[in-house]
């Protein structure tokens, strides 16, 4: 019985038969097989590995835990080991997923305002339909990545109270956030601060003054149905100190009366009302172009009845 060390100074295998290798480097020789120089002249090949205190094949591969990898090559066991990167979340809140190596955190949001920013230069008019863009920022104490699909909610509508309790009828807009808004990823940084941007918003105003539609208010959200991008994460989403936080109202600063005035009736001499001229309408003077001819046709048809009905009277 012999006892080879590899080329690397490795205790290898014992093996039972009647083998060693010369040397001087002559060859091989055993009981039954033997190689002269000129066939071969180098090192053993492909030799096992010791792994774990057992004898593995050269080739095999090993997984010694979740967080290493281990590949035995002519004697030689060569390991690669995970690093796992830090986390923010404390040791109690760090979850491990069967078969995966390293720990993470909940995917985790703590919102502490909301501010709905409207883009300057805005202009709505109250009695009729408006569409205007705006910003929300989220501000939040603590997080941590959130990624997935679904993630976020936005509710805005108008009031005439500063703390939204009165919502007016044509303002209300259940979703604000776009398909792509309601799934923006949050990844943790020094600012704090999720932004939306260019919200669309769209509302009617035909039944409000600007008096009524005061405030423009914002309520923000975690999503009704959220999709992680990791499965089986807990999506923790709170506000402090309390719920109140996630809704805010800016002033209507933006908000005017129609510039077209409402016309009023004028009496035009022969008890028929004929409403004054818009300079803002072409299609409205025109209207009341041909009206005034056609007046104008009637007073002159009115005029030559009266003058036959005299010159009859005279005859008679």
């Amino acid at each position: 019985m012999c006892v080879f060390v590899g080329c690397r100074g490795l205790l290898v295998l014992s093996i039972a038969a009647a083998c060693c290798w010369t040397a001087t480097g002559q060859g091989w020789s055993s009981s039954s097989t033997s190689f002269s120089s000129s066939s071969y002249s180098g090192p053993p090949y492909d030799l096992p590995c010791v792994l774990n205190g057992k004898f593995v094949l050269h080739g095999t591969s090993k997984q010694l835990t979740e967080c290493s990898h281990c590949v035995c090559d002519n004697s030689t066991v060569t390991c690669q080991f995970i690093a796992c990167p830090p986390l923010l979340c404390s040791q109690s809140q760090r979850i491990k997923l069967e078969g995966k190596c390293c720990k993470i955190c909940p995917n985790k949001v703590t919102v502490k305002k909301v501010v709905p920013l409207v883009h300057p230069h805005t202009s709505l008019e109250q009695g009729k339909e408006n569409q205007i863009a705006m910003d929300l920022q989220v501000k939040y104490l603590g997080a941590t990545n959130a990624l997935g699909q679904g993630l976020w909610t936005m509710r805005l509508w108008m009031s005439s109270s500063e703390d939204g309790t009165s919502e007016l009828s044509g303002t209300v807009l259940e979703e604000a956030l776009s398909e792509g808004q309601q799934s923006q990823s949050l990844t943790t940084s020094s600012s704090g601060t999720l932004v939306f941007e260019d919200v669309r918003y769209r509302f009617d105003l035909t039944d409000h003054t600007c008096a009524d539609a005061a405030f423009i208010c914002a309520k923000f959200n975690k999503g009704r149905n959220p999709e992680m991008e990791k499965v089986n994460i807990p999506f923790n989403f709170s506000s402090r100190p309390s719920e109140d936080v996630l809704t805010s109202c800016v002033a209507n600063q933006y908000c005017h009366a129609s510039t077209t005035p409402v016309p009023e009736d004028v009496d035009s001499g022969d008890g028929r009302k004929e409403i004054p001229p818009s300079s803002d309408c072409s299609l409205y003077s025109l209207l009341l172009q041909v009206e005034q001819e056609r007046l104008a046709e009637t007073r002159k048809m009115n005029e030559q009845f009266a003058d036959l009905i005299s010159i009859m009277e005279t005859r008679v």
